[in-house]
């Protein structure tokens, strides 16, 4: 994509955002009563009118504000950190970057291959507002100093918001004694509700990610464009004497274009939109939103994976059917058959864009072909689990204090019951929350700085206190030992990458000097070596059998397909990075030397005679034994 449909792509959002906050300008007044009527009280009492207004307009203001952030990103005001560091071995990381906004996947994969989705519920979503408005009511309400003719006395602040289909309700509790020329007047309960799509706009992605998850629906899109456009070679057969060649980085470039051109066509069946091919009308929907408009983007600045086998070093030829033996001499002078089977393995983004009157909502999606079929659903969920009733009953109120060095610190919070993780939010120091009810579950509090884990019975207990175990950002260098001779040099040319796993923490390191942030305690450790030297490795000869629904026509206008399945037969391939190397191991790093150390040094074995792992399960017997090498060293910290 050029970077006119860059910019075009930022130039939507900013349109949408600058219409959005015309109209909070122009309704500000109208989205909430001022009288306490509206919150089934009694009448405000004319003296301190204007303090119930001036709060009132305060939860307005603060919950129009919030509404729209947490649904600009996915339904999180903060956007789940990734656990995985962003890096070229991570290029996709949790979330879509569209300038500073931070739009999460609510399917991805990571970057070990594992599914995850992290798309958060309707509780969730409430806790998050209502923590919001709780950290910027204080600097709103600006310790009423515009009042100064009224002594006014706070009680303690308690704030409720549910997101409803066609608004969003806030609640205060706030006692407050007023006192102005000897008389006393006490005010308690303030409120605002928000003209907000926020609970619709919500409901309908998930119904759309459902559709996804159990049909694919956007994988056999992309499918289809492997399967209909010529400048992708796919599978297909043709008499034509003379190869043909294909440059792997022209067809990603065309790929990538033609994604982005067919997405951006996709529309969803009963919400407003103007496509008139039906091959691109998504029906899924329970009820008709014609007053919804819902937006599919993938833009060439996204992230993109693609591998196509077989190749020569990015170059993809033809097969011709008759190569060699008697063939080649008899049937080659009557004609000549290409035979094109190739394989793809695809990851992209797609930028989910729902609007009504103004209120937005994003969210990414994360598209996987793999070996020319539509991605397994094994989702692990994290960290907000969806339809699971143990999170879903949140009914424990926890007093969480978190420290860090014994002072107060903030945290994210999660809660592991069994094999149910729930996310509960952020604590600044100390908040209750609503927890489910779980004996010898497990409470996570997370931050940049480090990380807590407390065993937390729920049923018994009332108050927990996580004390943060500090992370230590250390210098780092990866050198190799050669398992012949033990000879120690520095990486030159070599691509190594180190596995670092433990309960508490794990992270990837794969340039050969950096900083890497650790915490104290025992790891599994794994390490690859890969070098473009030597024989490369060889994949002995496969078939693989792929079936897709293929339309008729082009780009199957006339709405009907029929399912072509194709036989892919593979030769013996060599790749030109060739596994030398690795080990797997367990180290203990302590808190001393991880807090007084200056460097530590990774060693891993490797070995220049190339061997080729034709069995992946001989490779990791090799590494298992490479800790009983007299050359093998163990991470040295100095």
């Amino acid at each position: 994509m050029s970077k006119r449909g860059q910019v075009t792509l930022l130039i939507i959002i900013g349109i949408l955002i600058v219409a959005t906050i015309s109209i909070f300008i122009a309704f500000r007044e109208s989205i909430f009563d001022k009288s306490k009527e509206v919150l089934g009280g009694e009448k405000t009492e004319e003296e301190v009118q204007e303090i119930q207004d001036y709060v009132d307009d305060c939860l307005s203001g603060l919950g129009y504000e919030s509404s729209y952030l947490i649904g600009l990103q996915g339904g999180y005001i903060n956007v789940p950190r990734d656990r995985i560091p962003e890096s070229d071995a991570n290029k996709f990381s949790n979330r879509i970057l569209i300038g500073d906004l931070e739009i999460p996947y609510w399917y991805y994969q990571q970057a070990n291959n594992v599914d995850k989705v992290q798309y958060p519920t309707l509780e969730y979503m409430n806790q998050e507002l209502e923590k919001y408005i709780e950290d910027n009511l204080d600097s709103c309400l600006d310790n009423f100093k515009q009042f100064s003719e009224y002594k006014i006395t706070e009680g303690k602040k308690e704030i409720k918001v549910d997101i409803g289909d066609e608004t969003t309700g806030v609640l205060l509790s706030m006692p407050l004694t007023i006192v102005k020329d000897d008389k006393q007047f006490n005010l308690d309960t303030f409120g605002a509700e928000i003209n907000s799509k926020l609970g619709k706009l919500y409901k309908i992605a998930r119904q759309v990610v459902d559709a996804e998850d159990k049909d694919y629906y956007l994988e056999e899109k992309t499918i289809d464009m492997l399967v209909s456009y010529k400048e992708l070679p796919f599978s297909d057969k043709d008499i034509n004497c003379q190869r043909r060649v294909w440059l792997k980085q022209d067809i990603e470039s065309s790929l990538k274009k033609i994604i982005s051109t067919n997405i951006e066509r996709v529309k969803i069946s009963g919400t407003s939109y103007n496509e008139e091919n039906d091959y691109y009308v998504w029906d899924l929907l329970r009820n008709n939103y014609p007053e919804v408009s819902i937006n599919l983007r993938f833009s060439d600045n996204f992230p993109f994976e693609m591998d196509v086998n077989p190749n020569e070093n990015g170059l993809l030829i033809s097969k011709g059917v008759y190569d060699s033996g008697i063939f080649n001499g008899l049937l080659g002078q009557i004609f000549c058959l290409n035979d094109d089977n190739f394989v793809y393995d695809i990851k992209y983004p797609v930028l989910f864009m729902l609007e009504e009157d103004g209120q937005m909502f994003n969210f990414g999606y994360m598209v996987v072909i793999a070996k020319n079929q539509a991605r397994k659903n094994e989702i692990d969920v994290d960290p907000v689990v969806i339809d699971n009733p143990i999170c879903e009953n949140l009914n424990k109120l926890v007093d969480v204090r978190v420290y860090d060095s014994g002072d107060f610190t903030k945290a994210q919070i999660t809660y592991k019951c069994g094999t149910s993780s729930c996310y509960l939010g952020e604590v600044d120091g100390e908040r209750e929350l609503y927890f489910p009810t779980c004996y010898n579950g497990q409470l996570v509090a997370e931050n940049e700085d480090g990380k807590a884990l407390v065993d937390l019975s729920t049923n018994i207990q009332s108050t927990v206190i996580a004390n943060i175990e500090n992370y230590y950002d250390v210098p780092y260098e990866i050198k190799l030992i050669n398992r012949n001779t033990g000879a120690t040099r520095e990486v030159d040319g070599e691509q190594v990458i180190f596995e670092i796993n433990s309960d508490k923490y794990s992270t990837l390191i794969s340039e050969k000097s950096g900083r890497i942030k650790l915490m104290p305690g025992t790891y599994d450790i794994s390490s690859y070596v890969m070098s473009k030297e030597g024989r490369g490795i060889t994949v002995k000869s496969q078939k693989i059998e792929n079936c897709a629904e293929v339309p008729k026509g082009i780009l199957g206008f006339i709405g009907v397909t029929d399912e072509e399945c194709t036989t892919v037969e593979i030769p013996e391939m060599k790749f030109d990075q060739n596994l030398i190397g690795g080990s797997n191991f367990k180290f203990k790093f302590s808190e001393d030397k991880l807090k007084y150390g200056t460097k530590i040094i990774f060693y891993t074995m490797y070995d220049n005679s190339n061997l080729v792992f034709e069995d992946p399960s001989l490779l990791t017997a090799q590494m298992e034994e490479e800790e009983t090498s007299i050359f093998f060293e163990y991470p040295e910290i100095i």
